[in-house]
Protein backbone atom coordinates (compact mmCIF):
# COMPACT_ATOMS: atom_id res chain seq x y z
CA UNK A 1 0.00 0.00 0.00
CA UNK A 2 2.76 2.54 0.90
CA UNK A 3 4.68 1.71 -2.56
CA UNK A 4 1.45 2.22 -4.09
CA UNK A 5 0.83 5.68 -2.60
CA UNK A 6 4.42 6.92 -2.79
CA UNK A 7 3.35 5.84 -6.95
CA UNK A 8 0.47 7.81 -6.79
CA UNK A 9 2.34 11.15 -5.57
CA UNK A 10 4.91 10.72 -8.03
CA UNK A 11 2.74 12.26 -10.39
CA UNK A 12 3.22 16.06 -10.43
CA UNK A 13 -0.67 17.13 -11.07
CA UNK A 14 -1.30 14.58 -8.13
CA UNK A 15 1.05 16.76 -5.60
CA UNK A 16 -0.48 20.29 -7.70
CA UNK A 17 -3.76 19.05 -7.16
CA UNK A 18 -3.03 18.21 -2.93
CA UNK A 19 -0.99 21.71 -2.38
CA UNK A 20 -3.52 23.52 -4.22
CA UNK A 21 -6.38 22.08 -1.77
CA UNK A 22 -3.63 22.81 0.95
CA UNK A 23 -3.16 26.23 -0.13
CA UNK A 24 -7.08 26.83 -0.77
CA UNK A 25 -7.62 25.50 3.04
CA UNK A 26 -5.15 27.95 4.24
CA UNK A 27 -6.95 30.78 2.00
CA UNK A 28 -10.34 29.61 3.28
CA UNK A 29 -9.01 29.42 6.50
CA UNK A 30 -7.68 32.48 7.10
CA UNK A 31 -10.99 34.21 5.18
CA UNK A 32 -13.31 32.23 7.56
CA UNK A 33 -11.25 33.22 10.69
CA UNK A 34 -10.98 36.86 10.00
CA UNK A 35 -14.31 37.67 8.06
CA UNK A 36 -16.31 35.71 10.87
CA UNK A 37 -14.42 35.44 14.13
CA UNK A 38 -12.28 38.96 13.81
CA UNK A 39 -15.23 40.53 12.14
CA UNK A 40 -13.34 41.79 9.22
CA UNK A 41 -14.79 43.36 5.91
CA UNK A 42 -15.45 41.01 3.01
CA UNK A 43 -12.90 42.54 0.69
CA UNK A 44 -10.20 43.48 3.51
CA UNK A 45 -10.28 39.54 4.71
CA UNK A 46 -10.08 38.08 1.14
CA UNK A 47 -7.21 40.03 0.19
CA UNK A 48 -5.36 39.12 3.46
CA UNK A 49 -5.88 35.50 3.10
CA UNK A 50 -4.96 35.54 -0.90
CA UNK A 51 -1.49 36.83 0.82
CA UNK A 52 -1.51 34.29 3.14
CA UNK A 53 -2.28 31.18 0.02
CA UNK A 54 0.12 32.79 -2.23
CA UNK A 55 2.68 32.73 0.51
CA UNK A 56 2.63 29.02 1.57
CA UNK A 57 1.79 27.90 -2.36
CA UNK A 58 5.27 29.04 -3.25
CA UNK A 59 7.07 26.75 -0.94
CA UNK A 60 4.39 23.90 -1.57
CA UNK A 61 4.63 24.48 -5.49
CA UNK A 62 8.80 25.00 -5.49
CA UNK A 63 9.52 22.66 -3.17
CA UNK A 64 6.83 19.38 -3.76
CA UNK A 65 5.05 19.70 -6.67
CA UNK A 66 7.45 21.14 -9.13
CA UNK A 67 10.60 19.69 -7.21
CA UNK A 68 12.85 22.15 -7.96
CA UNK A 69 16.53 21.55 -5.82
CA UNK A 70 18.13 24.59 -6.68
CA UNK A 71 19.20 26.02 -3.27
CA UNK A 72 20.59 29.36 -4.63
CA UNK A 73 19.12 32.32 -2.71
CA UNK A 74 18.90 34.59 -5.38
CA UNK A 75 17.22 32.09 -7.45
CA UNK A 76 14.86 31.48 -5.21
CA UNK A 77 14.26 35.22 -4.63
CA UNK A 78 13.48 35.59 -8.08
CA UNK A 79 11.28 32.65 -8.57
CA UNK A 80 9.34 34.23 -5.90
CA UNK A 81 9.47 37.45 -7.28
CA UNK A 82 8.01 35.73 -10.52
CA UNK A 83 5.40 33.84 -8.69
CA UNK A 84 4.42 36.74 -6.77
CA UNK A 85 4.04 38.77 -10.19
CA UNK A 86 2.01 36.23 -11.85
CA UNK A 87 -0.17 35.66 -8.56
CA UNK A 88 -0.94 39.27 -8.60
CA UNK A 89 -3.07 38.09 -12.07
CA UNK A 90 -4.93 35.61 -10.36
CA UNK A 91 -5.16 37.78 -6.97
CA UNK A 92 -7.20 40.24 -9.22
CA UNK A 93 -9.14 37.90 -10.90
CA UNK A 94 -10.01 36.50 -7.24
CA UNK A 95 -10.46 40.02 -5.31
CA UNK A 96 -12.67 40.54 -8.52
CA UNK A 97 -14.74 37.98 -8.90
CA UNK A 98 -15.60 37.44 -5.17
CA UNK A 99 -16.46 41.53 -5.36
CA UNK A 100 -18.93 40.78 -7.93
CA UNK A 101 -20.33 37.28 -6.59
CA UNK A 102 -21.20 39.02 -3.50
CA UNK A 103 -22.30 42.08 -4.50
CA UNK A 104 -24.04 41.77 -7.68
CA UNK A 105 -25.62 38.45 -7.11
CA UNK A 106 -27.33 36.74 -4.41
CA UNK A 107 -24.41 34.11 -3.58
CA UNK A 108 -23.28 33.96 -0.24
CA UNK A 109 -19.73 35.49 0.14
CA UNK A 110 -18.03 32.04 1.28
CA UNK A 111 -19.88 30.42 -1.45
CA UNK A 112 -18.92 33.17 -3.92
CA UNK A 113 -15.08 32.27 -2.43
CA UNK A 114 -15.45 28.93 -3.29
CA UNK A 115 -16.68 29.00 -6.75
CA UNK A 116 -13.69 31.61 -7.72
CA UNK A 117 -10.78 29.18 -6.58
CA UNK A 118 -11.72 26.57 -8.42
CA UNK A 119 -10.81 28.68 -11.78
CA UNK A 120 -8.06 30.19 -9.74
CA UNK A 121 -6.41 26.80 -8.81
CA UNK A 122 -6.54 26.14 -12.66
CA UNK A 123 -4.85 29.22 -13.96
CA UNK A 124 -2.43 28.74 -10.95
CA UNK A 125 -0.91 25.65 -12.17
CA UNK A 126 -0.86 26.69 -16.01
CA UNK A 127 1.31 29.88 -14.92
CA UNK A 128 3.72 27.68 -12.18
CA UNK A 129 4.26 25.10 -14.81
CA UNK A 130 4.74 27.18 -18.01
CA UNK A 131 5.97 30.36 -16.23
CA UNK A 132 7.53 30.15 -12.91
CA UNK A 133 9.27 26.85 -12.25
CA UNK A 134 9.99 26.09 -15.92
CA UNK A 135 12.94 24.31 -16.34
CA UNK A 136 15.23 26.96 -18.75
CA UNK A 137 17.53 26.24 -21.09
CA UNK A 138 20.87 27.79 -20.49
CA UNK A 139 23.80 27.61 -22.99
CA UNK A 140 22.02 24.77 -24.05
CA UNK A 141 21.64 22.61 -21.36
CA UNK A 142 18.25 21.94 -19.32
CA UNK A 143 18.56 23.95 -16.06
CA UNK A 144 15.95 23.78 -13.29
Amino acid sequence: MGKCLRKFFQREMVRYLFFGGCTTAVNLAVYSFLRYVGKIPVNHANLISIVAAIVFAFFGNRFWVFAVTDTDRRKILAEFVDFVGMRMGTLGFEFFGVWFLVGYTEIPDFLGKCLVQVLVIALNYVISKFVVFRKRQVGGIANE
